[in-house]
């Protein structure tokens, strides 16, 4: 296939220097492993500063030395770009939406009615007057199935279903009972366009509540799987193993190089001493 015309060729990557510099940091992601010195995000004037001061602490004297204090300032950096970068991430994951369906899944709930995305921003205002009267209520939506005629009549309706009443029956109606009798709509035989209106807005009713007592009931449980769900989307954003682990071969490499410059820096005077013995001069 090669050597046909026309197959494919695969591109070998950018030829030119320019080329090359560009797509260097393709990989990157944290810098923790890379060879660069500063990254395009970070300010050179500042590395060299910090090696400036690594210079003045130490005093080297020698293409040798100079090398390994730049080698521990650049580790120094490292460390310093580590706790950047983790704090970066922290924030980031901290920001990070949890969805009710993942709530649900991680609890493994199936939510009782779509209504339950409508109340969830309220779960931390309800109390537990509002998961009595969610149950009242409930228990009047199953009565309302038993039996309608009672629900209609003016005088009756709101003895038997306070709270359905109130959230069941039109406005208008309620303002004015009068126009159901009128209507004749609390008889043996009502309305049965109306009473379809009735069973409808009963049975919105009943999901609304349901969903505010399902939500009050398991606001605990709701609150530690978001918690769960948070924490696991920030061990993917940044491990908090992985931070532990790179700090110490950080701090590893760097203690090795300062050893290294001590060890040097004592040969050295070990030569000056050789060569100028000390002693009482003539």
């Amino acid at each position: 296939m090669v050597d046909k015309p026309f197959a494919r060729k695969r591109s070998g990557g950018p030829k030119t220097a320019a080329g090359k510099a560009i797509v260097a940091g393709n990989a990157l992601s944290h810098g923790m492993n890379s060879c660069l010195v500063t990254l395009s995000s970070e300010d050179p004037a500042e590395f060299e500063s910090l090696f400036q001061g690594l210079v003045a602490d130490y005093c080297p004297i020698g293409t040798t030395e100079t090398h390994i204090v730049h080698d521990v300032a650049h580790l120094m950096w490292k460390l310093r770009r580590l706790d950047t970068y983790e704090h970066q991430q922290m924030s980031l994951a901290a920001l990070l939406e949890v969805k009710i369906a993942e709530i649900f899944k991680k609890m493994n709930f199936q939510p009782p009615s779509d209504c339950i995305y409508e109340l969830f921003c309220l779960l931390d205002e309800f109390s537990e007057k509002d998961l009595e009267e969610a149950e009242e209520l409930l228990s009047e939506c199953e009565e309302f199935k038993r039996t309608s005629i009672p629900f209609m009549d003016p005088v009756g309706g709101p003895e038997y279903f306070p709270f359905l009443w109130l959230r069941a029956m039109p406005l208008e109606w309620r303002r004015d009972p009068s126009k159901i009798t009128a209507l004749g709509l609390n008889g043996d035989d009502p309305n049965p366009e109306i009473m379809k209106l009735i069973d409808g807005q009963v049975e919105l009713v009943r999901r609304h509540t349901w969903a505010k007592a399902f939500l009050i009931k398991n606001r605990e449980g709701i609150h530690q799987a978001e918690e769960v769900l948070r924490a696991e989307k920030m061990t993917l954003a940044w491990n908090p193993d992985r931070s532990p682990r790179l700090r110490t071969t950080i701090e590893g490499q760097m203690y090795r190089a300062l050893k290294e410059l001590r060890f040097h820096q004592s040969w050295r005077l070990e030569r000056i001493a050789i060569v100028l013995p000390l002693g009482p001069v003539a």
